[in-house]
């Protein structure tokens, strides 16, 4: 995923909104987004596409992450999204997403943004709390491997 974002040009600050069900995608594109530096934005996946354009706008997020399943359409009006550059859904996971990855670990002070997580919005339209990363935190050290079970999915890590 950082690969697949960094080809789109997106650098260390850059805003990435994900809008997903619970599958292994998420996990990865959110490790993968913390990786490349970004901004992680999680919207809530019951959101529709009027909830989440709310939200994409306020985050000023240039990347959406997303699914069709969601009911989200890849032509969402981009008229009233101008900062949003790319919407990459989870059907089409295989054709943008590279095999190889970003192999350098970019280096961040202490105090940046890692993610915005929004509250649920129930008096009023959702508010964005800034996470900051902690320190010595690095999410490419850690390698997770996904499994699935009647269950569910089943994330694993070896570190």
């Amino acid at each position: 995923v950082a690969h697949a974002l960094h080809r789109l040009g997106l650098k260390k600050g850059d805003r990435v909104a994900i809008q997903l069900p619970n599958t292994p995608l998420f996990v990865y594109a959110y490790f993968g987004i913390l990786k490349l530096g970004a901004i992680a934005v999680s919207i809530n996946s019951n959101f529709k596409e009027e909830e989440a354009s709310v939200l994409l706008e306020d985050s000023g997020s240039s990347v959406w992450i997303t699914s069709e399943a969601l009911g989200v359409s890849p032509q969402i009006q981009r008229a009233a999204l101008p900062r949003l550059e790319h919407v990459l859904l989870e059907e089409h996971a295989k054709t943008w997403m590279a095999q190889d990855s970003v192999r350098n670990v970019v280096e961040l002070p202490s105090d940046a943004p890692a993610a915005i997580l929004y509250t649920s919005g129930t008096t009023g339209v959702p508010k964005g709390a800034v996470w900051i990363r902690p320190a010595r935190s690095s999410p490419s050290a850690l390698p997770l491997s996904s499994s699935r079970s009647s269950a569910g999915w089943w994330l694993t890590s070896s570190g």
